[in-house]
């Protein structure tokens, strides 16, 4: 299943494994203008960059989400931290869900079930936006079984969602 299509004016760019000096300058600017991150946080996540939405029109970055594989100790597991941030001027739910959906769709494809050394199992998004926390659905089949877990002291929704044949090495 692959995400519903993206907007007209908008295209969605998966990003090389190693940005050019230009494109990582013109994320970290993205970020650092929208008030999203502070320059030196923006300079250390630029590397996680896994894919960019486009306001064609413009040619200016929409959004942006960064994978990193992150151990969660209370799981024993891998997982991919995902993190997704739309503009302001471009914020909508079908960019961001765009940004989301192919991501997993792009990583749970590549995913090899028993590989060695392990893989990451799946995505794991610690969710801030307001919206989104109202959501109640325990699972959100339309996010790829995106499945609540818990709460983060400060409020946020921690949410996973395994790779098909994700193969649980406890």
């Amino acid at each position: 299943m692959s995400p519903s299509p993206l907007a007209k004016d908008y295209r969605l760019e998966k990003m090389p494994e190693v940005l050019s000096a230009v494109l990582a300058e013109e994320i970290i600017h993205f970020w650092v203008s929208e008030g999203a991150l502070q320059p030196e946080v923006a300079r250390a996540r630029v590397g996680e960059v896994y894919a960019v939405a486009r306001h064609l029109p413009s040619a200016a970055i929409a959004g942006v989400c960064t994978i990193k594989p992150i151990f969660i100790d209370s799981m024993q597991l891998v997982f991919f931290n995902y993190r997704g941030f739309v503009g302001k001027s471009h914020r909508s739910q079908q960019i961001i869900s765009h940004l989301y959906l192919t991501t997993y769709d792009a990583l749970n494809q590549a995913y090899t079930p028993g590989a060695r050394p392990p893989q990451p199992v799946g995505l794991f998004l610690d969710i801030e936006s307001d919206w989104l926390k109202q959501r109640k659905g325990a699972v959100w089949k339309e996010g790829r079984g995106l499945t609540f877990i818990g709460l983060k002291p400060n409020g946020n929704h921690i949410r996973i969602a395994y790779f098909e044949g994700a193969i649980l090495e406890v």
